[in-house]
């Protein structure tokens, strides 16, 4: 199973609307705009053919066209073991609205001890998630299959979620610890569910 496929089986639909105010971290107010891939900052909008020309590499095949893995690198200051970018259509010529950065797991350091630490970093840098948990709340310890806890923030549009396995889980590129998960709404979800803007963000 992708990692596409397990966040999906984990969380299934459940997704908490914002309707009081939201943090101005500037990491958010980037991430509304653009997200980090190889180097660049790409404008939410950009389809997937549109960003591998930009990046001059070729897509391999995949079972769902609407989802490319892309090897890691260094994005908000984490190693990232890999990259996935999605549309939400099965049509080519629909953008790019999620991206997730798998978080690569350090054998040198205690799973949990790793997952606090960023996760504290994030509470520090945006403020108290709207959802999830703004302590290092564990519930799940032993399966990689799982969600040891979670938090998550919205800017402009784009939620932003770290969510922490509850143990090491093997993909490609290495031994994960986390996720993080950029997903652009579209404009009428937002109006929908009552999403507001960053200060400064339309």
């Amino acid at each position: 199973m992708g990692l596409k496929d397990w966040f999906n089986r984990a969380f299934g639909a459940s997704v908490h609307a914002v309707t009081a105010g939201s943090t101005a971290s500037p990491t958010l107010q980037q991430s509304a705009t653009a997200f980090p891939l190889h180097g660049q900052d790409h404008a939410w909008g950009i389809t997937q053919a549109g960003l591998f020309q930009r990046l001059g590499i070729t897509p391999e095949a995949t079972a769902d066209a609407r989802w490319q893995t892309l090897p890691g690198g260094h994005y908000f200051g984490l190693d990232i073991a890999q990259v996935q970018v999605g549309r939400a259509s099965r049509w080519p010529d629909r953008p790019i609205n999620q991206v997730w950065y798998a978080v690569r797991s350090d054998p040198q350091v205690p799973h949990l001890q790793q997952a606090k630490t960023i996760h504290e970093r994030f509470v520090r840098e945006f403020g108290a998630p709207p959802s999830g948990s703004a302590r290092f709340d564990v519930r799940k310890q032993t399966a990689s299959g799982s969600i040891a806890t979670w938090a998550e923030w919205r800017c402009g549009g784009v939620r932003w979620r770290y969510s922490t396995y509850g143990a090491p889980r093997a993909q490609n590129g290495g031994c994960a610890l986390a996720l993080l998960d950029l997903w652009r709404a579209a404009s009428t979800e937002r109006r929908q569910h009552g999403w507001v803007p960053c200060a400064g963000l339309g």
